[in-house]
C-alpha cells in the first residue's frame, strides 16, 4: 500500500489545524519545572523603562514621587511574557494572593514570587504574577501563609484584578505544599 498520499494528507491537516493552537502537552507528561525567571524574556529589565530617579531623596507627599510610581506601574503592566511558555504543562512555586475564596478554599487567586507581592505597592511586574482558577478545589484560608507547588497548563493571557496585572493564566490541576525540590535540599 502506498503510504505517501496519507501522510500528505496528515502533515497537510497538521498544518493546517496546528497553526492557531498552542502546542498541547501530551497526556500523562511530567510539567516542567519553572522558577521564576524563567517567565521573564532574558533581555528584560524591570528598570530599563524607568526614569533615572533617586527615590530615596524625594517624600511620600512630593507630586514627582507619585509620577515615579505610575510610570514603574504603566512600565510593570506591561512587562513582556515567555510566549514560548503558552500551552506548556508546569509546576511553579509562589505565594497565594487571594482573589475569590469562602471560609473552605481560595478558587481564584494570584500566584506571586514572594510573600507579601501585591498587598504591598508597587505589585511585581506582569511576568512575575499568574492569575490561576482551580475549578472547585484550592488551598484553604488557613494556608495562604505558606508556599505552594502549582502545576497547570500555562497560558500567555494578561488577566486584571483590583490588585495587579498578571501577565500569565493558568487553570490549576494540582497545588500542594512547598517542598524544597530534593536537588536544591541536598546543596
Amino acid at each position: 500500500m502506498n503510504m505517501k498520499p496519507l501522510l500528505s494528507l496528515a502533515c497537510a491537516m497538521l498544518l493546517v489545524t496546528g497553526c492557531s493552537e498552542a502546542p498541547q502537552e501530551s497526556v500523562g507528561a511530567a510539567p516542567r519545572q519553572l522558577e521564576w525567571d524563567d517567565l521573564m524574556p532574558a533581555d528584560f529589565d524591570p528598570t530599563g523603562a524607568l526614569p533615572d530617579v533617586d527615590i530615596g531623596a524625594l517624600s511620600d507627599d512630593d507630586p514627582r514621587t507619585q509620577r515615579f510610581y505610575e510610570l514603574v506601574r504603566e512600565a510593570w503592566n506591561n512587562a513582556p511574557v515567555v510566549a514560548e511558555l503558552d500551552g506548556t504543562l508546569v509546576r511553579l512555586p509562589g505565594f497565594v494572593v487571594p482573589l475569590e475564596y469562602d471560609e473552605k478554599q481560595v478558587s481564584e487567586f494570584l500566584l506571586v514570587p514572594y510573600f507579601g507581592a501585591c498587598i504591598h505597592t508597587p505589585p511585581p511586574p506582569a511576568n512575575q504574577i499568574v492569575h490561576v482558577t482551580t475549578g472547585g478545589f484550592g488551598p484553604s484560608p488557613e494556608q495562604l501563609w505558606d508556599p505552594v507547588w502549582v502545576t497547570g497548563t500555562l497560558r500567555t493571557e494578561t488577566v486584571v484584578s483590583e490588585l495587579a496585572h498578571a501577565g500569565y493564566r493558568m487553570d490549576a490541576t494540582v497545588i500542594e505544599p512547598y517542598e524544597e525540590p530534593a536537588e536544591s535540599a541536598a546543596n
